[in-house]
């Protein structure tokens, strides 16, 4: 939309007769052209040597409003030179081609800052001097205030327009209406109008409706509209769909191709107005993939620089309390697993060793985000629209952590909330699954394990095959709660070991096993101290097996089953080998493991690309 208007102003002010070019110094000159040719580091550089001398420039204080807005984006500095622009314009007539040019520009600033209110009386006031406004600019801030009647009657007379423009700004603007709005239905329609409409080629349509086919529960079509909206023939998109492949490859526990596609999309050209909110987004996609891998220092390390930036929700329809509330969601749970690990590192270390002021802040750090997280959770449509399943983005809604709620909120309020949920979607059957197995693990952590038990066994069979993530945490808490029934079953915890074993860690779960050495001194030791863990449970006929060997002196741990199958084996280091494996071996035991191969990464793009997860994963933490 702002390429479309910004080409239109470009041409405009190509016509003869313009008082500001006419009058421009031959620097100035300079500037104006380099403009537009965007080579706004120059126009910078350029810009500032004028404003040195002569303060009172129109055009280099114009260029350093473009260079704020475009090249820097720092929004607050482009207003305060865009205002500028405009009072300085007024020596040359207020010529209205240049005049336009400033009001569109402001438009885009306060819109980009969620300043709505702003935006708004930025178009009033073109209107008000002009005849040719631009009624599509309204509709979204009208959606950001709440003003939902206004919003839709706008959107819908677009629509109707013979103007393809007007049309898919529409239909943009409608989906977006019903999509906070949480009308499933009106979402996915609107969504599919939206890309007949634009003959599928629009990029921006197609990632929208994967979003709104996620809402509509099928998974499929969303993952086949992500895929169409990168391969697009019109790019009026940034990220082109790699963010909502991210969240769906995730939840599908196909972490190779979650990978990929952030890799693809940190590889995708953003203006750099844009930059900043896609750095928070990546980052926070990445701190959901490291959080399921089990990398709990650089998930917490993520999350954490996530929470502590400044939200921009400016292009997003979300709203503020919705941004913090995920923004402190992740972290909270980021928080959790980190401490879990370091519960894991106390239990076999030697008391107080673990214990520092990086640990003090961690505890200190979950308590302030619990906290802030209770109160954000008390607006109860805020709690029930994050408990319904798939009511957010694929980037931002991942059921196989929803639940997590109940270790925040407990599990009464969160009963509450799934019951309201289910009141709300009662219409779609394709939402109950997934709220009988919220209802089956609140059961579980009551303590009332034959309900749990029942629940899972039901909505495990009705649950989408893609939603692997959910599944193996259902097949965690089930297992457990088996075992503690004395019906222990090796079936689940295989399963979850061999594909989300980092969920043991993050439910808090004990694996149970039987514990062998090679009955040499290190090896014994490695042994009783390995028994301490909060992730293993020494039990009779267990299914599983930890066993310890000391290998030139050097620690070997190893997770098998009874038959031999082996899940992990790590080794120590030739220093305080016991320690040093015990750490490796936690490491390697209870996260999943990923292999990328070639196929996996072409599927996406086509890039032949050959390298291992590690190496993926440190390229993508790279700057």
């Amino acid at each position: 939309m702002r390429k479309a208007l910004l080409l239109l102003l470009v041409s405009a002010t190509a016509h003869a007769g313009d008082p500001v070019r006419d009058a421009a110094t031959r620097d100035e000159q300079v500037v104006l052209d380099e403009l537009d040719k965007e080579q706004l580091i120059k126009a910078r550089t350029d810009a500032e040597k004028i404003l040195e001398h002569h303060p009172d420039s129109f055009i280099a204080t114009y260029a350093m409003a473009r260079v704020q807005h475009d090249e820097e984006g720092n929004h607050a500095r482009a207003l305060y030179f865009i205002h500028r622009a405009e009072a300085l314009l007024a020596h040359y007539g207020t010529p209205p081609t240049w005049d336009k040019k400033l009001l569109h520009e402001e438009y885009w600033i306060v819109h980009e800052m969620d300043r709505m209110d702003d935006a708004l009386a930025v178009v009033d006031r073109y209107e008000k001097k002009y005849d040719d406004g631009d009624d599509t600019l309204r509709i979204w801030p009208l959606f950001k205030l709440g003003r939902m009647d206004e919003a839709r009657a706008l959107g819908r007379r677009l629509a109707a327009s013979e103007n393809p423009y007007e049309r898919q700004h529409a239909y943009n603007g409608m989906l977006s209406l019903e999509f906070e709005a949480h009308d499933r239905e009106a979402t996915y329609r609107w969504s599919m109008e939206g890309v007949e409409v634009t003959q599928g080629k629009s990029c921006n349509m197609l990632r929208n409706a994967s979003g709104s086919a996620f809402t509509f529960f099928k998974i499929k079509e969303a993952e086949d509209l992500a895929l169409r909206a990168h391969k697009a023939e019109d790019h009026d998109c940034e990220g082109d769909g790699y963010d909502q492949l991210v969240g769906l490859y995730l939840s599908e526990g196909d972490f190779q191709k979650s990978i990929a596609a952030l890799e693809s999309l940190k590889a995708v050209p953003i203006p750099k107005r844009y930059r900043p909110q896609f750095a928070i987004m990546r980052r926070a996609l990445l701190g959901d993939i490291l959080y399921a891998l089990g990398r709990t220092e650089d998930a917490e390390r993520l999350t954490r620089e996530v929470y502590e930036l400044p939200e921009r929700t400016g292009m997003t329809s979300t709203s503020k309390r919705e941004a913090a509330m995920l923004r402190g969601f992740r972290y909270w749970q980021s928080l959790d697993a980190r401490l879990a690990r370091e519960a894991e590192k106390t239990a076999y270390r030697p008391m107080m060793a673990t214990w520092s002021m990086d640990l003090v802040r961690l505890i200190a750090a979950r308590w302030t985000v619990r906290r802030e997280l209770v109160q954000l959770f008390a607006d109860d449509d805020l709690l029930v629209t994050f408990v319904r399943p798939n009511l957010g983005e694929p980037d931002e809604d991942g059921a196989w952590r929803t639940m997590n709620l109940a270790d925040i909120l407990g599990t009464g309020v969160t009963r509450d909330a799934v019951h309201k949920a289910r009141e709300l979607d009662k219409k779609f059957p394709e939402a109950q699954p997934y709220l009988d197995l919220y209802d089956g693990e609140l059961a579980y952590r009551r303590g009332d394990l034959d309900a749990a038990v029942t629940l899972a066994k039901a909505a495990l069979k009705k649950l989408p095959q893609e939603e692997a993530l959910l599944r193996f945490r259902t097949l965690a808490w089930q297992a457990d709660a088996l075992r503690r029934l004395g019906q222990l079953d090796a079936r689940p915890y295989h399963e979850v070991l061999q594909k989300f074993p980092s969920i043991l860690r993050i439910m808090d779960v004990a694996l149970p096993v039987s514990f062998e050495s090679d009955h040499t001194a290190a090896a014994q030791q490695a042994i009783e101290r390995c028994a301490n863990s909060p992730r293993f449970s020494d039990t009779k006929n267990a299914p599983f097996k930890v066993t310890a060997r000391s290998i030139d002196n050097v620690i070997e741990l190893c997770l098998t089953d009874t038959s031999g199958f082996q899940f992990a084996c790590a080794r120590g280091g030739k220093e305080d080998s016991v320690t040093s494996a015990l750490d490796a071996f936690h490491d390697a035991a209870f996260s999943p493991k990923v292999a990328l191969e070639q196929s996996d990464l072409s599927s996406l793009d086509g890039s032949p690309v050959r390298v291992s997860a590690d190496q993926v994963v440190k390229g993508i933490l790279e700057p």
